[in-house]
Parts: structure tokens; C-alpha cells; sequence
């Protein structure tokens, strides 16, 4: 059973095939690009790209301050990446 339908039109697929035909997948012209314009789209002058599961969860949690007694809940429907960024 599908969670979802697909909506990919053909210039998101070409976005894809470039971006996959790079070197590197984070870092280059294409990430800074799309940091540029989410960073303008949130109002900030900033905003950091990242493209592994863990990594983006570690930046946010810190950034939202949870401290030692609060409780923090995620999903079961998740990889490991989840909880680990809470312990």
C-alpha cells in the first residue's frame, strides 16, 4: 500500500539527474543555492544545508532548548536518527 502519490514533474527529475551527475551532494553551487533562497523564504540571513537524516535533527534540538527534564517525543514510524538525536 503507497503512503502517498508521487507528483514529480519532469524538471524536478532533471533537477535530480544534475544534481546527482555532481561530485559532491553537499556542498557546491546547488546547495548554496537553495540555502540562499530558504534563508530568504524564513526571513534569516542565514541557513545551513544538510542532507543525512541525523544531521539536521542534531542542529534543531539544540537550537529549540530543551533542557534535562523536558520531555522530548518522536515518531516510531523513524530510522534510529530520531531518538539518537535526543539522547
Amino acid at each position: 500500500m503507497s503512503m502517498w502519490d508521487r507528483d514529480i514533474c519532469q524538471r524536478e527529475i532533471d533537477t535530480i539527474d544534475e544534481v546527482l551527475s555532481m561530485r559532491y551532494l553537499s556542498t557546491g553551487r546547488k546547495i548554496e543555492h537553495f540555502e540562499g533562497r530558504m534563508a530568504r523564504y524564513v526571513g534569516s540571513d542565514q541557513c545551513t544545508g544538510a542532507f543525512l537524516g541525523m544531521t539536521p535533527l542534531r542542529m534543531a534540538l539544540p537550537a529549540a532548548g530543551p533542557g534535562d527534564s523536558d520531555l522530548v517525543i518522536t515518531t516510531t514510524f523513524s530510522l534510529a536518527a530520531s531518538g539518537n538525536s535526543v539522547l
